[in-house]
């Protein structure tokens, strides 16, 4: 368990294929002018971590944190004809 949390901490994340295309996830990032854009990463994290206030930690501090590991997945399917 010990190991699988250190993952989780470093941020490792999963890969998988459906229909021999790789799996994305949708994240959004703000733009220096503050617009907000779509983009996508491959594959999922494998869980998070959050400190006691439900936030995720910044750097290395000594506040006490939660690793949340992410055990389901909800799939959509876009086809384009």
């Amino acid at each position: 368990m010990q190991e699988f949390s250190l993952m989780i901490e470093e941020e490792y994340r999963s890969h998988f294929l459906v229909d021999n295309l790789p799996v994305a996830m949708s994240v959004f990032h703000e733009t220096e002018e503050g617009s907000t854009v779509k983009a996508y990463e491959t594959g999922y994290p494998l869980g998070h971590v959050v400190d006691e206030n439900g936030k995720s930690p910044e750097g290395d501090g000594e506040v006490s944190s939660l690793l949340f590991v992410r055990c389901a997945l909800h799939h959509v399917c876009m086809l384009s004809c």
